[in-house]
């Protein structure tokens, strides 16, 4: 009963980003420290899981993605520095393209809807969120909104209110 045990910690979800080209994924697990020896792994077309620790902590995250989205069941590619994890996903060929979501938890029993940063997924965004809100403030016309620049670091947005 000397030394603590690993096991008996609850693990936390880690913070990540994910993005995307045509055909892969790039996951940045965003915890320092990662001990490599502790990477354990289970990949499925339709999901990924992982769980790692660090010296203090216990991390596990579940990562699934709309049914039409598969992924390749080729070994991921996975690089662990001092600060950070870096892993590579392939898309399955059938699945090569932009994707609009992804699904990110704990556990599949606790996962949330994040969505890419696109062009798409932005406008349906500022629709939902600007539009609604200046038409009820100024009913004689929506603005007029436009997407400059999308990249995964920042999104560039034009808007202008029309009267």
């Amino acid at each position: 009963m000397g030394g603590p045990d690993t096991d008996s910690r609850e693990p936390l979800c880690p913070p990540m980003q994910c993005n995307q080209d045509e055909e892969s994924l790039t996951l940045l697990i965003q915890v320092p420290r990662i001990q490599p020896q502790s990477l354990q792994w289970n990949l499925n077309p339709l999901w990924y899981k992982l769980c790692f620790s660090t010296q203090d902590s216990v991390y596990s995250f579940f990562l699934q993605f709309a049914p039409e989205n598969k992924l390749s069941t080729k070994e991921p590619e996975i690089s662990v520095s001092s600060n950070n994890a870096v892993i590579v996903l392939d898309k399955s060929p059938e699945s090569h393209g932009r994707w609009r979501e992804w699904y990110y938890g704990l556990n599949k029993d606790s996962l949330e809807e994040k969505l890419f940063i696109n062009e798409e997924n932005v406008n349906e965004f500022l629709e939902e969120v600007l539009c609604c809100t200046f038409i009820q403030k100024m009913p004689l016309s929506p603005p007029l909104i436009e997407v400059l620049q999308v990249t995964d670091e920042k999104i560039q947005i034009h808007a202008e209110v029309r009267l």
